[in-house]
């Protein structure tokens, strides 16, 4: 299975990922595979604490976006990733409301959905090999 791994504990919040996704994959204003969230706390003792999270497609096993989809744009591979097609969406949203993590997006400009594919053309995925402190990491496990 396909998998980008992430160490919230390393993360320092640079956007370095967002930014190698965005260029990798010329997306427009407004569109993000993956989705940097700065979380501000206090701790126990009322420290300020900051710290980070990513949004990003899951590559579910049992991918709820996968049903969801009217005319079969999405679908998963044998090697675990779950790929949109495009050219076969409608624009219709169903995908962007089925998925629980939030990480299918809309692109305006070309009236479709569109998501992380892990850069399936690619050997690494392109968030993972800029992420300067190695918070991402991709992962091929074995089932």
């Amino acid at each position: 299975m396909n998998r980008l791994i992430f160490h919230s504990n390393l993360c320092v919040g640079c956007f370095a990922c967002e930014l190698a996704c965005k260029a990798e994959h010329h997306l427009p204003v407004g569109v993000k595979w993956i989705r940097v969230k700065r979380d501000e706390s206090l701790s126990g003792e009322s420290k300020p604490r900051l710290s980070f999270q990513v949004s990003i497609c899951q590559q579910c096993e049992a991918p709820p976006c996968v049903p969801a989809c009217p005319v079969g744009a999405i679908f998963p591979r044998k090697d675990g990733l779950v790929i949109l097609e495009k050219e076969r969406c409608n624009g219709c949203g169903d995908c962007i409301k089925a998925c629980p993590w939030g990480a299918i997006a809309f692109d305006p400009a070309r009236q479709t959905a569109s998501k992380c594919h892990l850069c399936a053309h690619l050997a690494e995925p392109r968030c993972s090999t800029y992420c300067p402190t190695a918070a991402l990491a991709h992962s091929l496990q074995n089932k």
